[in-house]
C-alpha cells in the first residue's frame, strides 16, 4: 500500500528523543533479510520474534509501504507526519475560508488574512519586485560596512542571516539571566560537515552554482564564483569545533569578551556599530559571549574587500533558497520549476511564518481533556516508577541518590504546548499590503520582542518548537522535558489502546527523555537548570562511566546491512536513553500480557523503511542508533524480553545474562 501524500512539509517530523562494570562485549544480534533498506525490501522475511524481534513486528508493514518520490524513508514517523499534515490544513482551510468575524489580531484573523494572501500572490509581478529589490540592495554595497548592514536587515526583515549576528542566550552558569552572543554561522548548506570529504564539497558547490544559474549568471561566472564561495566558507567551517557545539560542552563555548577585547581581536567589525545595528543598546552591554572563538576569528578574516563579491554572490544564494518557493519563474530553470500549487504554498508559509498561532489553534483542537488526563496520568506513574527505579540503583552512593531524586522532582512536564497567548489588537496591523510585506513586519516584530527581552529573566519553560511538530525533547537548562500534542498519535498514543501499549509509545518517549537528565550531558546541569558539574560526586560520576564505556562495546559490535557498524560512541547517550527506559516501564508492567503488549509497540514506534544511503550517512551523523538496532539491542537486555518470547541460547537475539546492560 503507497501512502499518499496530500501535504508534504508542512509538519515538522523531527523527534529529537534527547539532548550514557565493563562486561564483556554483548554477543550481536545477527542479521536476516529484514534489513529496512529500500534495496532489499523484495526479499523480505518476516523472521521470528527469537532471531530479530524489529523485524518480527513490523516486516509486514514494511513491505506493504514504499517510499513516495522525492522522500527518504516511510514508516511510523512518517505516517504521523502525513496525518498532522492533513490535521494542519483542516485548521487552516476551515480558517481562512470561514464566514466569521473575526477578532483583530487574534489566531484565525492572522491565518485568514496571511493564507488569502499567499493565495492571491502572484509571483511573476509582486514576486518580482521584492526579489529585483533585496538582490539591488546586495549589488548596492560597495564596502563590507554596506554589506553587514545590509546583512542585518535581510536578517531583520525575512529571516536571512548570511552572517552571524548577535542574539540572547540563556547564562548557563546563572539560568535566571540572558548573555548577550555571537551566533553560529547558519546555512541552507550543511556547514559542518562541508570539509570533511570531496563529496560534501562537490555537493555544496553544487547547490551554489545551481543557485547562481538560476539567478541568471552564466555557466563560467556561476562556477567561479561557487568555488570562491565554497573556499571562503570553509576557511570558516574547517576552524570550527562543531563537536563542541553540538554536545553543548559548555567551558568550550561560553567565551566572555568585553566590547573593547573584541574590537581588539576583530579588526574588520566595527563592534559598538554592529551591536547598534542588531537592534541592542550597545551602552547596556558590557560583555558579549563567543562560542566559537575560531570561527569568529575566521569570518573576521574573511570579511575583507577581496571578498567582498563572493559574500554578495552567497547573500542572494542565501535569499533564494530561502524563498525558493516563492521565486519568480525568470529565478527558475528547467532543472527548477516551481510545482508548489497555490494552496499547499499557502499552508506551508502560513504555518511557518505563524508558527505559534497555528500552535495554539492545534492545541486547543487535537490536546483534548482526556488526551490530557490520559497523559498527565501516565506521567505520574512514570515519575513514581522511575523514583523508585532511581532509588534501588545499586552503583549510586546514598548521597548520589538524594541528589539525583532532588533534581527528578524538580523536571517540568510540559505537554501539548504553550498557553494560548493574550490577544493584541495591533497584531492586526502586521498584516500589510503584500504578502512580502507581511513577512516582514512579523520578522521584524519578532526580532524587537526577542532584543526586548535582554533585561528580563529567562522564561526557561518557554516552548522553543512547536507543539504541531512530532518531536519530543529535554531541555538541561531548564530542567524539563517537552512532550508536544502532535506526537500523541498512533502508534505512540491511542486514547482507544490499551495501557501497557501507549506505554511502550510515548511512555518510551516520556522515560527517555527524562533519561537524558542524567547522561554524561545532562548530569552536568543541576537541578536550577544550572551549569553546575559539581552537584553530584565523582564517585557517582564514575559509576555513570564505567556504564557508559559498557554500552559504547555493547552497540560496537551491531551492524547493518551485514556490513556496517554502528558508532558506540556515536550513539551513547541516546542508547543508553533507550535502555533506561525500558528498564523503567518494565517495572511498571504486573503480567506478561503487560510486558508482551510493551515491547511490541515499542518496536512498532522505530517501524522504518529509508534508501541505503540514509542508512549509511545516519551511521557517522545521527547520534540515534538505526531503527532496527533500536530495538533489537535494547529489548535483548531484559530477563523479561527472553521469557515472554521464549528465547534462548542458541537464538540470534540472545546476549548472555553477563553482558546485559541496565541503566540504573
Amino acid at each position: 500500500m503507497k501512502i499518499k501524500r496530500i501535504l508534504t512539509g508542512i509538519a515538522t517530523v523531527s523527534i529529537c528523543l534527547g539532548v550514557f562494570s565493563g562486561c564483556q562485549v554483548a554477543k550481536p544480534v545477527q542479521e536476516t533479510k529484514t534489513e529496512t533498506s529500500s534495496t532489499e525490501q523484495e526479499v523480505f522475511e518476516i523472521p521470528r520474534a527469537q532471531d530479530d524481534f524489529y523485524g518480527y513486528v513490523n516486516a509486514q508493514n514494511i513491505m506493504d509501504i514504499s517510499i513516495d518520490y522525492g522522500c527518504v524513508s516511510a514508516g511510523a514517523f512518517d505516517d504521523i507526519g502525513l496525518q498532522v499534515d492533513e490535521q494542519l490544513q483542516e485548521i487552516i482551510t476551515s480558517i481562512a475560508y470561514s464566514d466569521d468575524e473575526y477578532e483583530p489580531g487574534s489566531n484565525e484573523q492572522m491565518i485568514r488574512d496571511l493564507y488569502l494572501q499567499c493565495i492571491n500572490y502572484d509571483r511573476e509581478i509582486a514576486g518580482v519586485q521584492v526579489f529585483e529589490d533585496v538582490f539591488a540592495n546586495i549589488d548596492a554595497c560597495e564596502t563590507i560596512e554596506d554589506f553587514l548592514s545590509t546583512n542585518v536587515e535581510l536578517g531583520r526583515q525575512y529571516g536571512v542571516f548570511v552572517v552571524p549576528t548577535y542574539g540572547l542566550d540563556v547564562n548557563p552558569y546563572d539560568t535566571s539571566e540572558y548573555l548577550v552572543g555571537f551566533s553560529i554561522i547558519n546555512s541552507f548548506l550543511t556547514l559542518e560537515t562541508l570539509g570533511d570529504n570531496e563529496a560534501n564539497i562537490n555537493d555544496a558547490f553544487d547547490q551554489i552554482s545551481s543557485l547562481l544559474t538560476n539567478l541568471g549568471y552564466d555557466y563560467d561566472t556561476s562556477t567561479n564564483c561557487a568555488r570562491s564561495i565554497i573556499q571562503m566558507l570553509a576557511s570558516i567551517t574547517n576552524v570550527t569545533d562543531y563537536d563542541a557545539i553540538m554536545n553543548m560542552e559548555v567551558d568550550e563555548i561560553t567565551n566572555i569578551f568585553t566590547i573593547d577585547e573584541l574590537d581588539e581581536m576583530l579588526t574588520n567589525i566595527d563592534m559598538v556599530s554592529y551591536l547598534e545595528l542588531c537592534g541592542f543598546d550597545a551602552s547596556e552591554i558590557s560583555e558579549v559571549c563567543v562560542p566559537s572563538v575560531e570561527q569568529i576569528q575566521a569570518i573576521n578574516d574573511s570579511l575583507t574587500q577581496v571578498n567582498l563579491e563572493s559574500w554578495k554572490m552567497y547573500a542572494k544564494c542565501c535569499f533564494l533558497s530561502s524563498f525558493s518557493s516563492f521565486k519568480p519563474n525568470e529565478y527558475a530553470t528547467s532543472t527548477s520549476t516551481n510545482y508548489v500549487d497555490s494552496e499547499r504554498f499557502a499552508l506551508e508559509v502560513v504555518n511557518s511564518t505563524l508558527t505559534s498561532q497555528v500552535g495554539e489553534e492545534y492545541v486547543e483542537r487535537y490536546y483534548t481533556e482526556e488526551t490530557a488526563t490520559q497523559l498527565e496520568a501516565m506521567c505520574e506513574d512514570i515519575k513514581a516508577a522511575y523514583t523508585e527505579m532511581i532509588n534501588n540503583c545499586e552503583w549510586l552512593s546514598s548521597g548520589g541518590k538524594a541528589s539525583m531524586i532532588n533534581k527528578f522532582n524538580n523536571i517540568a512536564f510540559c505537554l501539548g504546548g504553550p498557553e494560548a497567548h493574550e490577544i493584541n489588537a495591533s497584531d492586526a496591523l502586521l498584516i500589510g499590503d503584500s504578502l512580502f510585506e507581511t513577512i516582514s513586519n512579523i520578522k521584524t516584530n519578532e526580532a524587537s520582542v526577542y532584543i526586548q527581552r535582554m533585561n528580563e529573566e529567562p522564561d526557561l519553560l518557554e516552548w522553543d518548537m512547536s507543539p504541531q511538530s512530532v518531536n519530543a525533547c529535554f531541555s538541561p537548562s531548564a530542567n524539563a522535558i517537552f512532550i508536544t500534542t502532535a506526537i500523541l498519535n498512533a502508534p505512540f498514543f491511542d486514547l482507544n489502546a490499551d495501557y501497557y501499549t501507549n506505554l511502550g509509545g510515548l511512555g518510551a518517549v516520556i522515560c527517555h527523555e527524562l533519561s537524558h537528565a542524567f547522561d554524561p550531558m545532562g548530569m552536568e546541569y543541576d537541578s536550577s537548570g544550572n551549569y553546575n558539574p559539581g552537584w553530584i560526586c565523582q564517585e557517582d560520576r564514575d559509576g555513570l562511566d564505567a556504564i557508559q564505556a559498557s554500552v559504547i562495546d555493547y552497540y560496537n559490535d551491531f551492524s547493518i546491512l551485514n556490513v556496517y557498524h554502528v558508532d558506540g560512541e556515536l550513539t551513547a547517550n541516546e542508547n543508553l536513553a533507550d535502555i533506561g527506559s525500558v528498564q523503567c516501564l518494565l517495572s511498571m508492567c504486573n503480567s506478561e500480557d503487560d510486558i508482551r503488549a510493551l515491547f511490541i509497540n515499542y518496536a512498532c514506534i522505530w517501524e522504518t523503511l529509508c534508501n541505503d544511503n540514509v542508512i549509511l550517512e545516519s551511521l557517522t551523523e545521527d547520534v540515534h542508533s538505526p531503527a532496527r538496532t533500536r530495538v533489537n539491542a535494547v529489548v535483548a537486555c531484559f530477563d523479561e524480553f527472553y521469557e515472554v518470547f521464549d528465547v534462548n541460547e542458541g537464538d540470534q537475539m540472545y546476549v548472555s545474562p553477563e553482558n546485559r546492560i541496565r541503566r540504573w
